[in-house]
């Protein structure tokens, strides 16, 4: 008999609830539908920011690939400008350094070239991934052998020796490769 009793008065308590949030809505059905209106909005562009900040660094990665595959139509001043324009740190330090390492070939292969000028480019686009981008160590790494060369270039034989030294004995970069190659440079 009492677990009827009991029965019968929460079936109650949630029938009085029911009609009490009835009510409720009839009375302030409008706000919230608004409420709810408005939260699914912001919603939406939450959604949509974050997806179309996504598809901005897909494109700027996919033209950072473009310029490298098709390097003979590109300029080291293009992915100056496009690493200045991204706000994908990664992207900006990457493009820094295909520039730097675009500059430092023309001073290399371009007998014609301004080499003073184009290592000072190369110099600049490097030193500006190693203090803006330290995070990236595959960057850094690469933006330090790009100094290196240019220590070599200028036969400033004791710097490009300690950049590579310093570079060899960075452990976050063993296994990309590069502390082999300061230490081939080394050698």
């Amino acid at each position: 008999m009492k677990a009827k009793e009991r029965h019968q008065l929460k079936k109650n308590e949630l029938q009085d609830t029911l009609v009490d949030i009835w009510l409720y809505l009839q009375k302030n059905g409008s706000k919230v539908i608004s409420i709810i209106v408005l939260v699914i909005v912001i919603i939406g562009m939450l959604l949509y920011l974050n997806y179309s900040s996504k598809q901005v660094r897909v494109r700027e990665w996919d033209q950072l690939f473009a310029v490298s595959a098709n390097a003979a139509n590109v300029s080291p001043e293009d992915l100056s400008r496009l690493a200045q324009e991204s706000s994908d740190k990664n992207f900006a330090a990457f493009a820094l350094v295909r520039a730097g390492d675009m500059w430092l070939m023309q001073t290399l292969f371009d007998e014609h070239a301004d080499k003073q000028k184009l290592t000072e480019s190369a110099s600049n686009a490097y030193s500006t991934v190693i203090n803006k981008y330290p995070n990236n160590k595959i960057a850094l790494g690469s933006a330090k052998m790009g100094l290196a060369a240019i220590y070599e270039i200028n036969q400033n034989w004791d710097k490009a020796k300690q950049t590579y030294q310093t570079v060899m004995k960075n452990k976050e970069l063993i296994g990309t490769g590069i502390p082999m190659l300061a230490k081939s440079r080394l050698n």
